[in-house]
């Protein structure tokens, strides 16, 4: 028998992971942190949503044959602040793990961002290499990569 304690809190959710559509552009506006053109991404099917009750609370965008060798590439990854740490990013990860199961998938960030890296240790990626002077705030970008 199922007691109330041992549902998750997300139960009730309503939630989803799909492609962006241009009309979630104005939602993924409001938390986007990055560069990049969510627009572009949309159109060419690289951007993921991930919904909860009809909003968008966080994305993923990839690019596929990356200049990494052709390797597929996460480019960005945003969740909400108010859906973070909530296993959403995770959730993200595992789509495009899923997607490309018999590929190299890399994906970097900042050598300051501790919930990312980890994130990216808990989800078991191999540390490829870093790039030092790329990021203004003068912290080095680190690579990784998963099989």
């Amino acid at each position: 028998m199922e007691k109330a304690g041992d549902r998750s809190p997300y139960d009730c959710w309503k939630i989803m992971i799909r492609h962006g559509k241009i009309e979630d552009l104005e939602q993924i506006e409001i938390f986007d942190e990055f560069g990049g053109n969510r627009e572009s991404e949309i159109l060419r099917k690289s951007l993921r949503v991930y919904i909860v009750n009809n909003k968008v609370s966080g994305y993923i965008s990839i690019i596929e044959k990356s200049c990494l060798c052709n390797h597929t590439l996460i480019s960005y990854l945003c969740v909400h602040s108010e859906y973070r740490y909530r296993g959403i990013a995770s959730l993200l990860l595992s789509k495009v793990e899923q997607i490309y199961t018999n590929q190299k998938v890399f994906v970097s960030t900042e050598s300051n961002n501790l919930a990312m890296l980890s994130l990216i240790k808990k989800r078991k990626y191999t540390p490829s290499g870093s790039l030092s002077g790329l990021n203004s705030d003068g912290s080095d970008e680190l690579y990784f990569y998963k099989n």
